[in-house]
């Protein structure tokens, strides 16, 4: 009783699903002539020109030309020069000159004798030259020197971060749409397995070996493939807009990428990473010249309670002298000397506060290796669980597309069932994207890890075998 109902489901079911699985098809082939169609006609518009070709580093130098955070970085690196500057010039002489021209009245006189002798002049013009030069006996003006060159030295580190940043960017997705345009290779091979599952369903049913329902189900099969193609050439195009936008360039504008050779690796070894990222990473480095400035902002405070010492220099003339005996010409020469003997508590007060700048160094300081360190834990046990993936992938993809074969072959001697095939297709293609995802999260995971250690692109250590 119950193989006759599912019988008579089968024969109810059967016209109607075949009709949608050949409408479903015919749809995609009467699109797919439509464009053909549209495209050969008079007045359509001309083929595409191809894309130069595109590097990645190529890309990467793009994009440090446009990105905003470098130009910015670049930017503070120039301000930190020029206050260098600043600061050294404070050990050099000050040269400074002036002109005054005054009018003065009444002016007072007296009589000597017979004569009268003014006191003074109506009108008169006086030219200044003056000379400072201080003697740096405290150190204060060196120590505020070396500081400073310290927190340019800072900037400068804090730029190679961010171009490390923006370099790793590019390289994540420049890979994004390598890997979205290998995945969409993958759906068309697997696409092209089904169509020819679908021929030889046909064929089958023609000879009478097979029933209707084979040729249905491979048709839904390709459908369904057709499908995932579509997606994967939507992937396509995000990808590659996402990489323009990281570049700084139209999101619309067509890029042929061009595959990265896969260099000779040397071995990677979790300790010796860490200890080159601590030597080589710029945020780690800023972070021991942070503190080191901080350091010497401690002696710049202290140098307040210390005196100091300056020599200065002057010449006048005067245009028109009055009195009794006024010359024109004058200087003078003088030194000073300073010493601060109470100011309430200001120059303490200036002390406690670079001390707790020096607290706060050592902390980010520390906080800058540990996140280092962690960093590069994480790259390390990514490359080496991509690297274990993609040993297997190959042999994976071999077994696979044989299995595919051998199950083709024994549908076409009609001793195998549709699903036999169909499931050896899906197995294929899971292999190949297997695969794909594979080769493209290594060279992911070896970008991220250079990227931790502070390697730049195209650095790499001499080649040894495996990974550790």
């Amino acid at each position: 009783m119950l193989a006759h109902v599912t019988e008579s489901l089968h024969v109810a079911l059967l016209p109607r699903f075949r009709q949608v699985a050949l409408a479903t098809v015919a749809v995609a082939v009467f699109t797919f002539a439509t464009r053909c169609y549209a495209q050969v006609q008079p007045g359509a518009a001309p083929a595409v020109e191809q894309p130069a070709p595109l590097t990645l580093e190529e890309s990467i130098r793009i994009a440090l030309a446009n990105n905003t955070n470098v130009r910015t970085a670049e930017e503070q690196v120039v301000k930190a020069r020029a206050v260098t500057r600043q600061a050294r010039a404070g050990l050099g002489p000050q040269v400074s000159a002036g002109v005054t021209h005054s009018w003065t009245g009444p002016i007072a006189s007296m009589t000597v004798g017979t004569q009268t002798v003014a006191l003074g002049v109506p009108e008169t013009t006086i030219t200044q030259l003056s000379l400072a030069l201080p003697v740096d006996i405290s150190r204060q003006i060196s120590t505020a020197v070396g500081s400073a060159d310290l927190a340019r030295l800072a900037q400068e580190f804090g730029l190679a971060a961010v171009r490390q940043s923006v370099a790793l960017q590019v390289q994540e997705a420049y890979l994004a749409v390598l890997r979205a345009q290998a995945l969409e290779n993958v759906a068309r091979e697997a696409l092209a397995a089904a169509q020819e599952h679908h021929q030889i369903a046909q064929l089958q049913q023609k000879a009478g070996v097979v029933a209707p329902f084979d040729v249905l189900r491979a048709e839904v099969q390709v459908a369904s493939y057709r499908q995932d193609l579509l997606a994967k050439q939507n992937a396509v195009d995000l990808a590659v807009a996402n990489l323009n936008r990281v570049m700084g360039t139209d999101v619309n504008r067509p890029l042929r990428l061009v595959e990265p050779a896969l260099p000779e690796r040397a071995a990677v070894e979790l300790a010796a990473s860490q200890h080159e990222a601590e030597q080589r990473r710029p945020e780690v480095l800023q972070a021991q010249t942070l503190l080191q400035a901080a350091r010497k902002g401690v002696k710049v405070a202290r140098a307040g309670l210390q005196p100091s010492f300056a020599l200065a220099a002057g010449y006048s003339y005067d245009a028109n002298p009055s009195g009794f005996a006024g010359q024109s010409e004058s200087w003078n020469v003088s030194a000073a000397v300073r010493l601060p003997l109470f100011d309430s508590g200001a120059t303490h007060a200036r002390v406690h506060q670079a001390q707790a700048d020096v607290a706060t160094a050592e902390l980010r300081e520390r906080d800058a290796g540990q996140q280092v360190s962690l960093e590069v834990r994480q790259a390390y046990l990514s490359l080496r669980e991509a690297k274990q993936r993609l040993s297997t992938t190959e042999k994976d993809v071999a077994q696979a597309r044989e299995a595919l074969r051998l199950a083709q072959a024994r549908y076409r001697a009609g001793v195998s069932a549709s699903v036999e095939v169909t499931d050896a297709e899906v197995a294929f293609a899971q292999s190949l994207s297997n695969q794909v995802n594979a080769r493209y999260d290594y060279e992911l995971a070896q970008a991220r890890l250079d990227r931790a250690v502070g390697r730049p692109l195209g650095e790499y250590p001499e080649k040894e075998e495996g990974v550790k």
